[in-house]
């Protein structure tokens, strides 16, 4: 069990005893490289028997309010994969390897731990939202999957609201490639540290996450054009309570999105971590601790939409917790920042959930043939 103080940015000076064991650990990781700094580790890992410091072969965090905050050696110097071909920012990006990163694919080492993570919950929550029929929950995220994979775009719209508002949008599927954005379905599966599903798409071994309670398709839309009104929840340094009354609301272009209203101070705190986000790349940027290549990837993908996700768990109920309703069956959420795909990963990602049965959402994916293929009507799955 491990525990810090939370800071209230990411740009904080951290928790003392818990940077000096990130950084023992990532630096033992990594001692073998011929780097002068890590040269020098290894002569001091001999003399002090650091080889006792190991990562957890599996992991399970609670994330509370706040933030860890920076970490001083990732940001001046990274941690080089064995090879020298890429840099990480932290130990836990390289030791857990998830398939987003970008560093995942040249890096050629295997992930050597797994986790699942959960947040704050009252333990009756989180009971009751995972006692769930999960081969009935996949079995529907899979028929969304399906769906996904065989569409081009999707349409979202809904009724307007007594306020006037409306949702309605538009995902884009298809890369300028051709090819098509992951959908893939949440769960909770970490029995093995290979991501087996990712590794028969790329031969490429990335690491397991489980994020408690499941339920949800996710995908990391090519863009999305509209507007959209969060009324539920939204994750910024913790979970926010939002209202049909006075909702954020954001418009989507190709280009980006923009904040057009909301709650001022949910919109302060967006704008305070998006900051600080920044902040963060320029400061890599500045010491060179990550490659060139990454750094302009995340400063191109600052302003994306980095999420689009249908919720499918039937057990949970509105709370006050973003983990919880981002996984209410028949709502869906969007995140603002960084993607689930590597050419989309930037430094913040802060989802919304939207309230599909209020807003009467209709959602639907289209082929190349123009034809519809229904997953949402007037708020109720249909699938």
């Amino acid at each position: 069990m491990g525990a810090s103080s939370p800071r209230f940015s990411t740009s904080d000076l951290p928790e003392r005893i818990g940077e000096l064991r990130a950084t023992l650990l990532g630096c033992e990781l990594t001692k073998n490289v011929n780097e002068k700094v890590f040269v020098k580790f290894k002569a001091l890992s001999s003399l002090l028997n650091l080889s006792r410091i190991k990562p957890v072969d599996a992991a399970f965090f609670v994330h509370g309010k706040g933030y860890s905050g920076k970490h001083i050696f990732g940001e001046k110097t990274g941690y080089p994969s064995l090879d020298r071909k890429t840099r990480w920012p932290s130990p836990g990006s390289f030791i857990y390897k998830l398939d987003w990163y970008q560093q995942t694919k040249i890096d050629k080492r295997s992930p050597l731990a797994r986790y699942g993570f959960t947040e704050t919950l009252p333990i009756d929550i989180f009971i009751e939202t995972c006692n769930v029929d999960w081969n009935s929950m996949r079995e529907r995220n899979n028929k969304i999957i399906k769906i996904m994979e065989k569409c081009r775009i999707v349409k979202v719209s809904g009724e307007p609201q007594k306020n006037g508002i409306k949702t309605e949008f538009e995902v884009g599927l298809i890369k300028k490639n051709g090819e098509h954005r992951w959908a893939r379905g949440s769960d909770s599966d970490t029995r093995n540290k290979i991501n087996q599903i990712y590794y028969k798409r790329t031969g490429i071994k990335a690491g397991t996450m489980a994020n408690l309670p499941g339920g949800e398709m996710f995908l990391t839309p090519e863009y999305l054009i509209g507007t959209f009104a969060g009324d539920v929840v939204i994750s910024v340094d913790q979970s926010y309570i939002l209202n049909s009354e006075n909702p954020i609301i954001v418009k989507c272009s190709k280009k980006g999105y923009k904040i057009l209203n909301g709650p001022k101070d949910i919109i302060k705190k967006i704008e305070k971590r998006k900051n600080d986000a920044w902040k963060t790349i320029l400061r890599q940027e500045k010491n060179k601790s990550l490659p060139k290549a990454i750094i302009d990837s995340k400063k191109k993908n600052f302003q994306n939409i980095g999420e689009f996700a249908i919720n499918t768990n039937p057990r949970a109920k509105l709370c006050r917790y973003l983990i919880v309703n981002e996984k209410i069956a028949k709502m869906i959420h969007i995140a603002l920042g960084s993607g689930f795909e590597p050419d989309r990963n930037t430094d913040y990602h802060i989802d919304i959930v939207i309230n599909s049965p209020k807003q009467k959402l209709d959602i639907y994916g289209t082929d190349s043939e123009g034809k519809k293929h229904w997953i949402i009507k007037k708020g109720e799955f249909c699938i």
